[in-house]
């Protein structure tokens, strides 16, 4: 939002997606369930779909996704998460630690109610 406050109507409109998870979610190749073989006829059963099929076959290609994992076989695009090291940057309301004085206090919390006494 504040590079369309900043910027205005130079930023394009687009859309896409931020994934939350830790997990990618987009799949160089998917599962998909029935759809339709190359001459027309219904797919019966299921089957793996490559993403440039499913372009071809008029689906559309996926999303963009912006993920903070992924590996060779997945399309999302991978997005830093700058608080994991407690960043905090005027205007962006990252309030974590950071990491080495979180991991410190957890320590701490650990030392001090051992695994067997928690419920």
């Amino acid at each position: 939002l504040e590079l369309l406050e900043r910027f205005g109507k130079e930023v394009p409109d687009v859309e896409f997606v931020i994934n939350v998870l830790d997990e990618p979610q987009v799949q160089e190749w998917e599962l998909h369930k029935g759809g339709m073989t190359a001459n027309g006829l219904p797919r019966r059963g299921r089957h793996m779909v490559h993403w440039s099929e499913g372009v071809a076959q008029g689906l559309g290609a996926p999303c963009p996704t912006f993920s903070v994992s992924r590996t060779r076989k997945d399309l999302d695009f991978l997005w830093p998460q700058w608080n994991i090291w407690g960043e905090d940057w005027a205007g962006y309301g990252l309030r974590e630690k950071p990491w080495e004085v979180a991991y410190q206090e957890l320590a701490a919390f650990d030392r001090q109610n051992p695994w067997s006494k928690r419920r």
